[in-house]
């Protein structure tokens, strides 16, 4: 198990450390924020970016991104804000969210979202009497800086806002169909009629909008799912396999493993709060 793992999750947020030894792609269905000490290289919509140590990133949501070491080993912390929790706190904050709330900068450094960051992940892993509540205080505080210093809205029509987070029009249907179905075993084909459009068509678009491909899409979703079974649920990693749809437990490990940075043993124990 890696020296920097660290799962914390709540049904407004969750909160990894991980050791990061080579390329993590991870497809952002909530708002994500990146932080590590050390220099690393982030590729998002088919631009790479050099990430200083200390920087922030930002992902807004939907998006496929990837991250590596600069150098061989590295911690990484990963924080995600679900996004109805980040919609309701900016409507608090007086927002009028007649469109698409994203992340105006990619990367930032900013010292106070970065100290409320390491003040959390210090609450989870010490776990003090009174924890839980002092790191939900943090994110809260946290968020709300987020929502002043770097959420905007934008009028996009080709974007709606769906009971899976704010789609591409064009997509989503097909979106919903796999955040309703991941379980089964989807071609592309089933996919694409989804959407109207042919096979051909329907994976350049989907490519074009998401960065990733309906496959590889489908694969973060039912990783996403397992993620939340686990920290969750009793049930045997196998059983968690089935319910997300890998007949294979060792091929669902691999894959676990290349999106989380941890085997799905490791996640759970790390979630339930047990080194």
């Amino acid at each position: 198990m890696s020296q920097g793992g660290l799962v914390l999750t709540d049904d407004d947020y969750s909160l990894e450390v991980i050791l990061l030894e080579s390329v993590l792609e991870k497809t952002s269905f909530d708002y994500l924020i990146c932080s590590s000490l050390s220099e690393m290289r982030l590729l998002l919509d088919a631009e790479q970016t050099d990430v200083a140590a200390g920087e922030l990133v930002f992902i807004s949501p939907m998006k496929t991104f990837r991250i590596w070491p600069k150098i061989s080993r590295q911690v990484v912390s990963l924080l995600c804000l679900r996004s109805e929790y980040v919609r309701t706190l900016a409507t608090k904050v007086g927002y009028v969210l007649d469109g698409e709330l994203f992340f105006l900068r990619t990367c930032l450094e900013d010292f106070y979202i970065g100290r409320l960051l390491s003040d959390c992940i210090d609450e989870a892993r010490l776990k003090r009497p009174g924890y839980r509540l002092a790191t939900d205080a943090l994110i809260t505080l946290l968020a709300l800086q987020v929502c002043r210093r770097n959420l905007r809205v934008r009028l996009n029509p080709q974007i709606e806002f769906s009971r899976v987070g704010p789609v591409d029009r064009r997509l989503r249907r097909a979106v919903e169909y796999i955040h309703a179905h991941y379980e089964n075993n989807l071609s592309l084909a089933e996919i694409a009629a989804e959407a109207f459009l042919s096979e051909y068509h329907f994976a350049r678009l989907f490519k074009r909008v998401f960065g990733t491909s309906p496959h590889a899409y489908l694969a973060a979703v039912r990783i996403e799912q397992a993620r939340k079974l686990l920290a969750t649920s009793d049930l045997a990693i196998v059983d968690i396999a089935l319910r997300v749809g890998y007949s294979s437990q060792s091929h669902f490990t691999k894959l676990f493993r290349e999106q989380t940075g941890f085997t799905p043993a490791e996640y759970r124990m790390l979630s339930r709060g047990r080194e």
